[in-house]
């Protein structure tokens, strides 16, 4: 979903496009071969990141070439699942690797490549806020669901992760399947898999 929550993005062979919420003809953005999870910032006139196997990619909401903001690490396999956090500069992803004791998510930021650890985990993470710079970073360990308190203007947490939900699917390459408004509703798909 668009920030202002009036277009919606979507990828169909292999080409990002967006549609009016209310309905229309589909307009084309970019190509995204390979495509493992977007977001849609409200800064400037609207950035949408991807995942993919050789990195996070970017593009503006109006269309044009994507280009690359991340370099994959040293034996790491694709950067997935970004996720804005409040400000629309920094965004989470997940840095899969074929070793599992590597995999870890990550904060970037749009303008430079630089990227800071925030936890050794196999999961999307997914931001809520609670006040206007202090909120609930929501991951999944296994199909256990956890929201610990994160601060998005120090990108810090700030507090013990509580346990909010169990049986969680999970879906390729750490991909937990649910879903957090900034209003705080949650809804996840419970079950043993998924796409």
């Amino acid at each position: 979903w668009s920030p202002d929550s009036t277009s919606i993005a979507y990828v169909v062979a292999g080409r990002l496009k967006k549609v009016a919420a209310a309905g229309g003809a589909s307009e084309d953005i970019s190509e995204a071969k390979d495509f493992s999870g977007g977001a849609w910032s409200a800064a400037g006139s609207g950035t949408i990141l991807f995942g993919t196997p050789r990195g996070i990619s970017r593009v503006s909401a109006e269309g044009g070439p994507a280009t690359a903001i991340t370099e994959l690490g040293q034996g790491e396999t694709g950067h997935f699942w970004p996720s804005f956090l409040p400000d629309g500069t920094h965004y989470t992803y997940l840095a899969w690797s074929e070793d599992a004791a590597t995999r870890a998510v990550y904060v970037g930021t749009l303008d430079t490549k630089d990227k800071q650890k925030l936890m050794a985990e196999e999961s999307n993470a997914v931001y809520a806020a609670s006040t206007r710079s202090r909120g609930y970073l929501f991951f999944h360990r296994g199909p256990t669901l956890f929201a610990p308190p994160f601060n998005a203007k120090t990108l810090a947490f700030t507090g013990e992760p509580a346990q909010v939900a169990g049986g969680v699917a999970v879906g390729q390459t750490g991909r937990g399947l649910f879903g957090v408004s900034q209003t705080g509703a949650l809804i996840y798909f419970q079950g043993s898999g998924g796409g």
